[in-house]
C-alpha cells in the first residue's frame, strides 16, 4: 500500500508541474460517506464511514475530460453474532468524463473508467487478508464555479466490487462534496 501511495505521489508530483501550463487542467479534494456492502453465503450485511479522495484532471474541450484519483474509502466494520469484520477499501482510478454545462457557474457531469481496488479485510480470531480487484468504476456530480479557478463539487461514485472472491464480495460506493483548482 505504501509502494502504490508513494508512486502516486510521485507520478503527481512529475505531472502537476505540467498540468499547470495546461488550460483545462484541474486538481480537487473531496471528503463524504463511503459505504460497503459485504455478501457472503447469501447474507448482505453494510456499513458506512468518512472517505476522501484526491484528484487531477483535464478537460480536453468544455464537454469531455479525463481523471485520475486515489479514494480511502473508510474503515467500515460489520458486527454480527459478537464477531466484527473490517474493511479498508482503497481505490486508484482513470476516467473519461463528460460535462454539460447548464449556464457559466453551474454544469453536471458523469465519469467512466476503471478502478484498481486495494482490500484488507479482517475478522475476529482471522489474519488480515488483503485482495486487489479491478473493475468499473462509474460516477455522476455537479459543479459549481465559486470563480474561475475554484469550483465547488457534489458526486456519487461507484467503485465496483473491491474484493471479488469465491467465498463473496464486497461492493464500496462514495457520495462526496469537495473543492477543485483549475489551472
Amino acid at each position: 500500500m505504501k509502494k502504490h501511495l508513494l508512486v502516486a505521489l510521485v507520478g503527481t508530483a512529475l505531472i502537476l508541474p505540467v498540468a499547470a501550463q495546461a488550460e483545462g487542467a484541474y486538481i480537487g479534494a473531496s471528503v463524504g460517506s463511503a459505504e460497503s456492502k459485504l455478501s457472503t453465503n447469501g447474507i448482505s450485511l453494510k456499513d458506512s464511514d468518512t472517505g476522501f479522495k484526491l484528484t487531477a484532471g483535464y478537460d480536453f474541450t468544455k464537454n469531455f475530460g479525463v481523471e485520475v484519483g486515489y479514494a480511502d474509502l473508510g474503515k467500515p466494520s460489520i458486527a454480527a453474532g459478537g464477531d466484527r469484520a473490517t474493511a479498508e477499501p482503497r481505490s486508484y482510478y482513470l476516467a473519461g468524463t463528460a460535462t454539460y454545462p447548464i449556464d457559466e457557474a453551474f454544469s453536471v457531469f458523469a465519469k467512466a473508467g476503471v478502478t484498481n481496488n486495494h482490500t484488507k479485510l479482517g475478522a475476529t480470531g482471522v489474519p488480515t487478508e488483503k485482495f486487489t480487484h479491478t473493475a468499473a468504476i462509474l460516477g455522476v456530480g455537479a459543479a459549481y464555479n465559486f470563480t474561475k479557478n475554484i469550483a465547488g463539487v457534489i458526486e456519487y461514485e461507484n467503485f465496483g466490487k473491491t474484493v471479488d472472491e469465491q467465498g463473496g464480495n464486497l461492493k464500496s460506493d462514495m457520495v462526496s462534496i469537495g473543492l477543485r483548482y483549475k489551472f
